[in-house]
């Protein structure tokens, strides 16, 4: 049965801009901060309202600058132990425990693919780059010094904190 579900964002609006690092661009980026008003949906139904979000997101690419690209290392070792346990478990069980109406041809297949699939998956993750370090590599970027606003060139003034005057957006 398929369940359709999510999350709607309504309200959308910029508040805030910082410099930071963006692990999908692979540089230092500009990131602005967005806030929406959230609610879960079913069935394009709307629910729950969970309240208002802030959210960073990369001005350059749109994803958000703290999340990986790539599947991370653990997550893959993790995959492989799990993948192993399943080859044991194919090769441990006889074919007469097996439902008669699967056949034999069916297990020697899951046998065999899952037996070439281990080592597959440990030479992939073997020459996978290293994951980079989020919180390494923005304490690296230095923070935004220009006057003005990114977006809309207007002046940013300090008051309890550095604000455009045109568009109304913090820095961060």
């Amino acid at each position: 049965m398929l369940v359709i579900n999510g999350r709607y964002q309504w309200f959308r609006r910029r508040i805030a801009f910082r410099r930071d690092y963006c692990l999908h661009c692979d540089q230092p980026t500009i990131a602005v901060c967005h806030r929406t008003f959230d609610v879960l949906h079913l069935y394009w139904i709307p629910l729950l309202p969970i309240g208002f979000w802030r959210t960073w997101f990369c001005d350059s690419c749109g994803n958000k600058p703290s999340r990986p690209p790539r599947t991370r290392r653990s997550f893959k070792v993790a995959g492989i132990g799990v993948l192993a346990i399943m080859v044991a478990l194919f090769w441990i069980a006889p074919l007469q425990e097996w439902d008669p109406e699967i056949g034999p041809a069916f297990v020697w297949a899951l046998r065999i693919l899952t037996a070439l699939g281990l080592p597959l998956a440990i030479w992939n993750t073997l020459r996978s780059p290293p994951d980079v370090s989020y919180r390494k590599q923005r304490t690296a970027v230095e923070a935004y010094r220009d006057p003005t606003c990114p977006f809309c060139l207007g002046p940013l003034t300090l008051g309890k904190e550095w604000r455009c005057e045109r568009c109304g957006l913090e820095r961060k």
